[in-house]
C-alpha cells in the first residue's frame, strides 16, 4: 500500500490494482460525514488518515435482461457486494496541541453487472482497491471523507 501527502495530511491505504486482464470492474466513490463525540477535544489539523475497505459478503442475483433507462445493457446477472470502509485518523486537538486518534466505519454496497455468459456455478473473486482518499475537517468536530475505489471481479 502506498501513502500520499496532500495539504499536510498523510494518506494511507491507496493501492494499485493489477491492471492486466481486468474485464469486470466498477469505479465508485464513498462519501461520509462524521462527527467526534462531545467528549473528544476538537480538531485543529488532521495529520494522518488511513482507509481500509473490507468485504463483508457478496452474492450473485438474477436480474431482468434488457437495456436500462440510462442505456446500460443488463445481462440478467448482477453481483452485489456488501462492504465496510474502516477509517482511522490522527489529529492535533485544538486545546492541548496533543495528538489524538479517532475511528469511523462507513458501510456501503456496490453492484457489478456480470456478462450474459456468466454461469451461476462459476467461482467469483472480488477485490477492492483504493484509487484516492480525501479528508477535511469542516469544523472542530466534523470530518468529511471521500474515498475513490475500484471493485474488480474475476470469474
Amino acid at each position: 500500500m502506498n501513502s500520499k501527502n496532500r495539504k499536510l495530511i498523510e494518506y494511507y491505504g491507496i493501492c494499485k490494482c493489477n491492471s492486466e486482464n481486468i474485464t469486470y470492474f466498477k469505479k465508485f466513490n464513498v462519501d461520509s460525514l462524521f462527527y467526534l463525540s462531545y467528549m473528544d477535544l476538537g480538531i485543529s489539523q488532521i495529520t494522518k488518515f488511513w482507509a481500509n475497505p473490507s468485504i463483508k459478503n457478496y452474492e450473485v442475483i438474477k436480474t431482468p435482461k434488457g437495456t436500462s433507462l440510462e442505456g446500460q445493457n443488463l445481462s440478467g446477472y448482477k453481483l452485489l457486494v456488501c462492504c465496510d470502509l474502516n477509517l482511522k485518523f490522527e489529529y492535533l486537538d485544538d486545546e492541548e496541541n496533543s495528538i489524538s486518534t479517532g475511528y469511523h466505519k462507513t458501510p456501503f454496497y456496490i453492484d457489478v453487472i456480470l456478462p450474459e455468459t456468466f454461469n451461476i456455478h462459476s467461482p467469483v473473486k472480488v477485490t477492492l482497491c483504493i484509487d484516492d482518499i480525501l479528508a477535511e475537517n469542516l469544523d472542530s468536530k466534523s470530518i468529511y471523507n471521500n474515498t475513490s475505489m475500484v471493485v474488480v471481479v474475476d470469474i
